[in-house]
């Protein structure tokens, strides 16, 4: 029972090592348990998976632009993306799968603005080999009263944002550890 505890540490930590490669590469990384008593249904997934990649549509060199209403700047980016300078951003494929996670500073009073916007613009080609410009703006209503902000966060995007900032550090702690 020991050895069979043993190796399925050795497992998770190697996969846990590998974890960073999507950082670098702009994928993604997925872990499908063959050893343990579910492995048809691990299989199944594996082939759903499969045939998901394949076939969605992808991009190729993308560049990211994003642009913030005066009075706010963004300061931490979470996602596999490159920081190439301020607010422009390589991303070495991108698919309608990725999300990006941005965190925003109030620079200045934001006290005659009633809507705060975000502009992102992003440059890429398509597997074939056309170049084309995507532009999105979202738009955030200000509002003064903590039971209206709390009320109206997306708790599906905050649950991607804490699992990003979450791995982060995780992975700060891993890289201290071997020090």
């Amino acid at each position: 029972m020991k050895f069979k505890n043993l190796f399925s540490n050795i497992f998770f930590i190697k996969y846990l090592i590998k974890a960073c490669l999507p950082k670098y590469t702009g994928g993604e990384l997925r872990f499908y348990d063959m050893h343990g008593k579910f492995r048809s249904n691990e299989l199944d997934r594996f082939k759903k998976d499969l045939v998901t990649y394949l076939t969605r549509q992808i991009g190729l060199e993308a560049q990211m632009t994003i642009r913030c209403t005066r009075g706010i700047s963004l300061h931490t980016f979470h996602g596999n993306l490159f920081l190439k300078k301020a607010e422009v951003f390589a991303l070495p494929n991108l698919s309608p799968h990725l999300a990006f996670a941005m965190e925003v500073s109030i620079d200045e009073p934001l006290i005659d603005l009633t809507a705060v916007c975000f502009q992102t613009a992003v440059l890429y080609t398509t597997t074939t080999a056309e170049r084309r410009l995507r532009v999105h703006t979202y738009c955030v209503p200000v509002s003064r009263s903590y039971n209206e902000l709390i009320n109206s966060v997306d708790q599906d995007a905050l649950a991607c944002l804490l699992s990003k900032i979450g791995r982060y550090i995780y992975m700060i702690f891993l890289f201290f550890l071997k020090l």
